[in-house]
């Protein structure tokens, strides 16, 4: 069940910052460290996909 959540909120978080990316690129309203951190988390979160599963020990 945890897991699902951190693939939903992942998915959010992608999903929202292609968004305002999209909309930076039609109307150009937001300044440049803005867009930057969008990139950061879409690269983070693509990051994180690619990244092996932590796994529970147990004991």
């Amino acid at each position: 069940m945890q897991q699902l959540i951190f693939y939903a909120l992942r998915i959010v978080l992608l999903a929202t910052a292609l968004s305002v990316l999209a909309v930076h690129y039609l109307l150009d309203p937001l300044s440049k460290p803005v867009v930057l951190v969008f990139y950061g988390i879409i690269g983070l979160s693509l990051l994180s996909g690619l990244l092996p599963e932590k796994r529970e020990l147990k004991v």
